[in-house]
């Protein structure tokens, strides 16, 4: 936040609720659960948070609005 303050904005530590991404364009991000995250980065164009979660890019926007913008989840083949 504008203070320094680190928090959590996505998910929590729980591998027993794993649940697949919504093959949804576009998702309210209580409805999102990670299974690996492994890179994150932070556009400066319009700080929405870049998340790479399982081949698949995650945008999430300042009104908490989750999109894919790169990738499939592979169930929705």
């Amino acid at each position: 936040d504008q203070n320094g303050v680190i928090s959590t904005l996505l998910g929590f530590n729980d591998l027993t609720s794993a649940r697949p991404l919504s093959c949804d364009s576009v998702m309210d991000i209580s409805q999102v659960r990670l299974e690996w995250p492994t890179d994150l980065s932070v556009s400066p164009m319009d700080n929405s948070l870049y998340v790479l979660d399982n081949n698949v890019v995650l945008q999430i926007s300042e009104n908490h609005q989750v999109r894919i913008v790169a990738g499939r989840p592979m169930h929705c083949q």
